[in-house]
């Protein structure tokens, strides 16, 4: 375990040293945690093969990192059902000639 895992690990467990931590210090341990949790070459994937999938994808990281997982996840559900319910409810049909 490195150093900066030790500080974050004490600023959890240890309600003290959160009171003594300045508020950037705090932004800048719960920035460099989230940065890890980001996969950015998925998602230049997502950009590379299917447009729609990394919008989608976008806006689920957005709105869960900036909203929690509920509201996040309710956001996300209701853009998934506006941009592609309905291909999945109107499929396009083509008839062929017998």
């Amino acid at each position: 375990m490195n150093r900066h895992h030790h500080w974050l690990c004490s600023t959890v467990l240890d309600p003290g040293v959160q009171i003594l931590t300045p508020q950037c210090a705090s932004a800048g341990i719960v920035i460099s945690a989230v940065i890890g949790l980001v996969d950015y070459e998925g998602a230049i994937f997502l950009w590379c093969v299917d447009k729609r999938d990394f919008t989608l994808w976008t806006i689920t990281s957005g709105t869960t990192l900036f909203f929690g997982i509920e509201i996040g996840v309710l956001i996300v559900v209701t853009v998934f059902l506006d941009l592609d319910g309905w291909f999945f409810a109107l499929p396009e049909v083509q008839l062929q000639k017998v």
